[in-house]
């Protein structure tokens, strides 16, 4: 019984608390500097452009000013990018934060989420957090999304439909296929969030643009990103969203607390997204690392999903 009964919320006393794992330092503690390699994470460990340095050193001399609150400078290049509008744009302490902040947006008690299993907690969480039902169905024993499964689930109404591509933590990507499948299944009115936090890792022959087959709908939605992996800022916490309008992220903004993102992250993310031969090197270094380790795990005869 807790020791404060009736003070906490019903819905968060059964919560459990999510498990972000060991730190480097507390596993330095166990095994020693050299005794155990770190990769329940997926931290990148070819690190961050050396123009991060640079960056993060001229922040830190502006560190006594609140940041920007919307990232502008951050935002308008991510925006030119993609052909977007800036407002569509939004920024969070990690896009896990963002996460939270869309379920405080839009889920109301009673609401219906439904999301895949295994897959990544906080989608979970954060929803019944809210009070809302989550329907986690299982993916096929061959490790594809399982498209048939997860529009039965929707046809009984969702308020959320999550969807982690590449997935977290199976790594296996929608196909555009079934991606189409699902927003053609889908209720109107449920959001639709596709979680991209691995989106640079996937192959070329892998990738669809979902950011276009999206704008054609006009039901709601939301891709979230990271520069936590791809560009090795994890420490710094910083994600974005890329909204289906710009009335929703001004919705979610009202919501978000007003200086989510600091300052020494907001310029580390702008000069790492500005390097793009660092990240085309560190994403060939890993891919190619994926390769060998997943050759020789095949050889010693255990099975992985693709």
């Amino acid at each position: 019984m807790s020791e404060h009964q009736g003070l906490v919320r019903a819905e968060i006393d059964a919560l459990p608390i999510y498990n972000a794992g060991s730190s480097f330092s507390q596993l330095k503690k166990i095994y020693g500097q050299g005794g155990f390699t770190k990769l329940d994470s997926n931290e990148n460990p070819f690190g961050f452009s050396p123009t991060v340095t640079t960056a993060i050193g001229e922040a830190a001399c502006e560190i006594f000013r609140y940041p920007d609150r919307d990232g502008d400078e951050l935002r308008r290049l991510l925006a030119q990018r993609m052909g977007l509008s800036d407002g569509q744009i939004i920024f969070g302490d990690g896009s896990e934060q963002l996460i939270q902040v869309v379920y405080q947006t839009i889920v109301r008690r009673g609401d219906h989420i439904v999301m895949t299993c295994p897959g990544f907690g906080l989608y979970e969480i954060y929803g019944v957090m809210a009070g809302a039902r989550v329907t986690k169905v299982n993916f096929s024993e061959n490790w594809r999304f399982p498209v048939d499964a997860m529009l039965e689930a929707l046809a009984r109404g969702a308020r959320i439909l999550a969807l982690c591509s590449p997935s977290n933590p199976v790594g296996v990507s929608l196909t555009e296929e079934d991606f189409e499948r699902l927003l053609a299944g889908a209720p109107a009115d449920t959001l639709i969030i596709l979680d991209e936090a691995y989106y640079e890792f996937l192959p070329a022959e892998h990738r669809f643009d979902a950011i276009a087959r999206l704008r054609d709908q006009s039901r709601p939605w939301l891709i979230l990103r990271t520069f936590s992996k791809a560009y090795g800022l994890a420490a710094l916490r910083i994600g974005y969203g890329i909204a289906c309008s710009e009335d929703f992220a001004v919705a979610m903004n009202k919501v978000r607390t007003p200086f989510a993102v600091n300052g020494v992250a907001q310029a580390a993310a702008l000069a790492a997204l500005q390097d793009e031969e660092h990240l085309r090197q560190t994403l060939a270094k890993i891919v190619a690392e994926r390769e060998r380790v997943a050759s020789a795990l095949d050889r010693l005869g255990y099975g992985m999903a693709p």
